[in-house]
């Protein structure tokens, strides 16, 4: 299940946006904070599913927050109810990871002990693949199902502020001066400079 960085990169760039070209994450995010919302595209159950396996996507760890701890699906309520197509395939990720909970430990996911929600969300993910997706930021037609689902808690999670400083994040606009590199320690080349040459000087 794990995604390296440089796939992740290479996944972000290949599509032209985060999520859709219309919508800028920092307005989904202004959305997602509002405390009065209504028309939610997901069951109440459906929304326990998701926040579940959202901290399993992305879990707390030392002073890391978790997707859950940042309001990932706060965020991923607020686009799916601007975007139908992706808001369907959220709800049958939902669902379908409840099936598999249900069918292996006769619970629902959110009940489910850590351990096995990791196995749960580990044969979703071979569903998926097996449905003949790719590795596509938000799937190939909506068939990676588990691949559309972690795409979207990572969005969520990598531009809420709340992330950042566990992350070594600083956001610094484009339009104002940027912070300026700290002075080179040059002891840190000392001990290179007092080993003997290992090379020849060509004149």
């Amino acid at each position: 299940m794990p995604v390296t960085r440089r796939r992740f990169i290479q996944t972000t760039m290949s599509s032209s946006v985060l999520a859709l070209s219309s919508f800028d994450p920092r307005v989904l995010w202004a959305e997602a904070r509002q405390t009065d919302r209504s028309g939610s595209p997901f069951s109440a159950a459906q929304r326990e599913t998701l926040v579940a396996a959202a901290d399993e996507i992305i879990p707390a760890g030392d002073a890391q927050p978790s997707a859950g701890d940042v309001g990932a699906i706060d965020y991923i309520e607020v686009l799916c109810g601007k975007a139908a197509e992706i808001a369907d395939s959220v709800r049958r990720a939902a669902d379908r990871i409840e099936a598999i909970s249900t069918t292996r430990f006769k619970r629902p996911f959110a009940l489910v002990a850590p351990a096995g929600r990791l196995r749960i969300l580990q044969t979703f993910e071979r569903e998926s693949l097996r449905a003949g997706a790719g590795e596509g930021l938000y799937g190939s037609s909506g068939a990676n199902l588990f691949g559309l689902l972690r795409d979207l808690v990572y969005e969520a999670y990598y531009t809420n502020p709340k992330s950042w400083p566990a992350l070594g994040y600083e956001f610094h606009p484009t339009h104002r001066r940027g912070p300026d590199m700290k002075p080179f320690d040059e002891t840190v080349l000392a001990r290179m400079k007092r080993q003997p040459k290992s090379w020849r000087e060509v004149k």
